[in-house]
């Protein structure tokens, strides 16, 4: 388990920088107004830069893939990370045809197309369980994740072939302004997502017993699955979130974007605090139906953090709302300020406390980039924590009127 959640993370975390990279980049670019006359440029200098970003990452496997197993003491993980040179080479026309279609304001199409790339990847596990139990290895594992993204990125092809453009225009000005801007969204992202699994690497390295580091990677990488599905409608906001904010800076300013940012958080806050005070007070609920009666000691771990999820819509809208008003270069230093913290704290806290040292770690890192991002935008946007409760309130008040209405109808 513990090869297998490394290596999911090590992934993740590499289609989750580039999205990053990109995404803002062509969103911001393609509402400017600047290059409104320009967007076949926009798209063509996006997709050389995405080409340029999977070669690099291609190089970086070749050469250092067998240096970063030894580091983590995963040897195993080496020739998984060699076959996921393919995933990476798949990603570039996926992950290209995701970003036009968030660019267009379209969503559909790339709900679908995730949802075919999951839902093989999970039917086939399934099949493979039930009727050829013995085939479940790690090298299959990642057969069937190229196969569900190999067809999952021909239906995506197939759908956005209206919004690509036929032609490619190279514009070195468009490209240079691009890469300027997303050197900084590049920095955000890498950061950002090396926080959220600090506690997968760290705890990797620095417990002295790689057996015993292995398992408790396992059940960080349980903890982790919890928090992805809370992450659902915080990442589904911001998607949504910065291409509307982009638009709003170049044709409302300020006010409408720190509307945006309250309303977004206030709705999201309301979202998350049920399930997460139903977790804080079942924990072993939910580790036995996500991964099983051998990860129960998870509970303690996922105690620990849940409570303090509350604070990630205000964080993830914090990124997407100063890269949208221009200021990514605000983004990247905070990040970078909170990875730093992030990676003492889990360093200190597993020399101090154990297994639960890196939670430790990850929750007191939260705290602080609450605070710090609370001030930022206070000083950038007048963003108001005030404004956020009554929205939360009003998306309560909402819900429970128009459930009520059903009552009534019914």
């Amino acid at each position: 388990m513990g090869v297998w959640a490394l290596f999911l993370t090590i992934t993740s975390i590499v289609e989750s920088v580039k999205l990053g990279l990109l995404r803002n980049a062509l969103v911001k670019f393609f509402h400017s107004t600047d290059f409104g006359g320009n967007k076949s440029a926009v798209q063509s200098a996006s997709l050389v830069i995405n080409i340029g970003f999977s070669l690099i990452i291609i190089l970086l496997i070749i050469f250092f893939g067998k240096a970063f197993s030894t580091y983590l003491k995963t040897p195993s993980l080496e020739p998984l990370l060699y076959r996921s040179i393919i995933l990476v080479l798949l990603q570039i026309p996926f992950n290209h045809c995701e970003i036009v279609q968030q660019s267009n304001l379209k969503y559909q199409t790339t709900f679908v197309s995730y949802f075919i790339r999951q839902g093989l990847y999970f039917a086939a596990i399934i099949i493979f369980i039930l009727f050829f139990p013995k085939l479940i290895t790690f090298n299959n594992l990642v057969s069937l994740q190229i196969w569900a993204l190999l067809i999952a990125t021909i239906y995506f092809l197939l759908k956005t072939k209206k919004l690509l453009h036929s032609k490619f225009v190279y514009n070195p000005e468009v490209l240079m302004r691009q890469l300027h801007f997303g050197k900084y969204v590049f920095g955000t992202a890498l950061f950002s997502t090396l926080a959220r699994y600090t506690n997968h690497f760290i705890t990797a390295n620095a417990t002295p017993d790689a057996a015993l580091g292995k398992t408790y990677v396992s059940y960080y990488n349980v903890v982790s699955r919890i928090f992805n599905l809370i992450d659902v409608p915080i990442l589904a906001a911001a998607d949504v979130l910065f291409p509307r904010s982009a638009q709003a800076i170049e044709l409302e300013g300020n006010i409408k974007v720190k509307y945006y940012y309250e309303r977004m958080a206030g709705i999201l806050v309301a979202m998350i605090l049920p399930p997460t005070i139903f977790i804080f007070i079942f924990p072993k609920f939910f580790i036995l139906i996500i991964a099983g009666r051998q990860y129960l000691e998870a509970a303690a771990i996922l105690q620990v953090t849940i409570i303090f999820s509350l604070v990630r819509p205000f964080v993830y809208q914090f990124g997407i709302t100063m890269d949208s008003i221009g200021k990514p270069q605000i983004n990247f230093w905070v990040n970078t300020l909170l990875l730093t913290l992030n990676i003492t704290l889990t360093y200190f806290g597993l020399s101090r406390f154990g297994m639960l040292g890196a939670a430790y770690g990850s929750v007191t890192t939260d705290m602080v980039a609450f605070c710090i991002t609370y001030v930022v935008l206070r000083k950038n946007l007048d963003i108001s924590f005030k404004n956020v409760v009554q929205y939360t309130w009003v998306a309560y008040k909402d819900f429970f009127m128009k459930f009520n209405k059903v009552l009534v109808k019914s």
